[in-house]
Formats: structure tokens, sequence, C-alpha cells
């Protein structure tokens, strides 16, 4: 199947797609390597280590993987092959559909790859110039395809209007285009059929009575860019501050009191992360302990710090990656009991 440059839509080269047989061949030699005679058991966890030191796109569980001594089977998501070609990607493109099926064929365990409509919530004390900025790289950073940005933003009534106008006047100054070029801020979507989603949310949130404050619409003829957009009075039903969807869309929602907006930001699916904006302690630590979420961002939005704990928060078996915590997916308990009489 063809692979197309993002920035031009051109076809870059074509990618074998793997069959049944290939698929088997790679379970296969996974299962060999648990076998007593195999040189992977008895190879020492420091040179297992050695063996995948370039794959760091695993995000830290390779080390808990080949420490313990499993075997790891990469599915490459279709539209990045190339990036898995060339430095084994880890597992893509997963969700609740995996989980089932895994639950029905002798309950798997998983790392699952999810993204959601992740809640920033600007209190009325926030310092505005510094929410502002913060908000645009909640959302817009690695071209607004991160799977916990920050696409719902609910801001106090009382700054409201101010809020809007400022991230307006910020956003339309961002550089769309190639993302090798340094000067640029947004870069491509992945591919046409991300793309034409994205509009379909545009336009969605057109039709549901939003207000298009900027961007909106596709950028220039070649590639897959789309314009940086903000979108104000947003409100819980319209599609674009429900539905999971990743791209270049801010959606600015107003709330009225902090009672009101923890149940409005708790009504998501995982809980992957949350952010508030807030010059009072005691605000931010009724906030914390508020969000169902398990990564929480005072002042602060993706800050990656991988001693502590990273995944979902809802719903049964949600997994903590990182910190130590990811070490029981990856390992079995035995009980041995010796007469030593």
């Amino acid at each position: 199947f063809p692979v197309c440059d993002p920035r031009t839509g051109e076809e870059i080269c074509q990618v074998e797609e793997s069959t049944k047989a290939d698929v088997d061949k790679a379970v296969k030699a996974a299962r060999n390597a648990f076998r007593n005679d195999s040189e992977w058991r008895k190879m020492e966890a420091v040179v297992r280590l050695w063996q995948v030191s370039n794959m760091s796109v695993l995000r830290g569980v390779h080390d808990f993987l080949e420490l313990l001594g499993n075997t790891i089977i990469l599915k490459p998501a279709e539209e990045t092959p190339l990036m898995a070609l060339y430095c084994a990607s880890l597992l893509d493109e997963v969700g609740r559909r995996v989980q089932e099926l895994a639950i029905k064929s002798n309950f798997k365990r998983l790392s699952l790859e999810l993204f959601e409509k992740c809640p920033l919530i600007i209190c009325e004390d926030a310092d505005l110039d510094s929410a502002v900025a913060l908000t645009y790289r909640a959302i817009f950073a690695d071209s607004a395809q991160s799977c916990f940005a920050g696409s719902r933003i609910f801001v106090h009534e009382k700054i409201y209007d101010r809020f809007v106008i400022k991230c307006v006047e910020l956003v339309t100054q961002c550089v769309v285009g190639d993302p090798f070029d340094p000067e640029t801020a947004q870069g491509p979507q992945i591919n046409d059929e991300k793309l034409k989603k994205i509009i379909q949310f545009i336009e969605s949130g057109k039709k549901q009575g939003a207000k298009l404050e900027c961007g909106g619409e596709r950028f220039g003829t070649n590639g897959f860019f789309v314009q940086p957009t903000i979108f104000s009075n947003v409100t819980d039903d319209m599609d674009i501050a429900s539905d999971e969807m990743i791209g270049p869309i801010m959606s600015v929602l107003k709330y009225h009191d902090y009672d009101e907006v923890i149940t409005r930001a708790n009504n998501t699916k995982w809980g992957l992360a949350a952010g508030m904006i807030t010059k009072e302690k005691t605000q931010a630590n009724y906030l914390v302990s508020s969000l169902q979420a398990r990564t929480v961002w005072i002042n602060e939005y993706d800050a990656a710090i991988n001693l502590l704990p990273f995944g979902r928060y809802s719903h049964a078996g949600g997994k903590k990656d990182f910190g130590g915590y990811d070490f029981n997916e990856y390992y079995e308990l035995k009980r041995v009991a010796t007469n030593l009489s």
C-alpha cells in the first residue's frame, strides 16, 4: 500500500502489507524465545536492554519488557509504517475493541494507546497572557496530534471574553507549513483521511451553533494542512466537545463555578489527563482531588515525568505506565515451597 508525505500528499513509497502468515511467524518467534534452550532466555538483562537501546519510542515500556525477559511483537500504525521500520515503533491504533477481543481470548494483558477530550480549566485568577500561551501549547503542539491534547478549554465566565480575544490574536500568528522549517509552528495532519475528518468536525461545530473565531479551513492545496481553529460558545453536547478526535481545533467552553466545571470536566471515557491554571494553591488542591484523571498538571501541560504513573483513570483495568507501576503487567509470580529439613 502507498505511504504519502503529509506535507505534499505525494507518494513516498509502497510498503508491504503483512499477511496472516507473517503474524503467525512473529508469534511463533516470540514463543520460541521462551524455550529453555533459547538464546534470548540465556541473555543477561543488561544485554537484552542493549539489544533494544534505540527503541526509545516505546516510551519506557521496553525497559520493563526486556529486563523481565518478555518478548515484543510490534504492530505499527498503517499511517506511519516508515517510522516503525526506521526505529521499531510501538503498537498504535488500538482501542476498546482490542481489549474486548483480548478478554474473550484468555484475557491477554494490554497496554493501550488512547486519546480523548482532555480538559484544561482556566480559573478566574489566572494571568491571561500566561494562560493563553499555555493553552496554545496544550492543544496545538505536535501538529495537534497528541493523545492527551487539551482540546476542551473551560474558562471562567468572568474572563471568558478577554481570554478568547487573546487566544485568537496568538493563534492567527501561527505559521503553518513544513515541519522541517524552523519557522513553522504547526505541521500537517498524518493523511488525507484525518484531514477530511477534521474538516467534518469543523463543519459540525458551525452547524451546531458554535462561533468560529478563526481558522476553520484547509491550508494550501498540497499536503494535509489545516488552519489552527478556535470555536467559542461551545456547549458540552456539541460534537467538537464530546467526540474523540485528533486535530487543531480548540473548543472554548464557559463555566460559572468550580463544582460545575469539575462535573463537566470529568465527563470523559478514560481520564487520561487534565490541567488547570490558577494562582490559588487551595483552589488547585481542590481541583486536583476532584478531577478524575491519571495525570493532572497545575500551571503546566504535557510535562512528562517518567518516574510517575501515566495511563487511563476510568474503566476497569485502568493501566498505569511508568514509575514501576507497569511491572505487574509483564511478569508472573510463582510461589515455591521447599522442605529444608
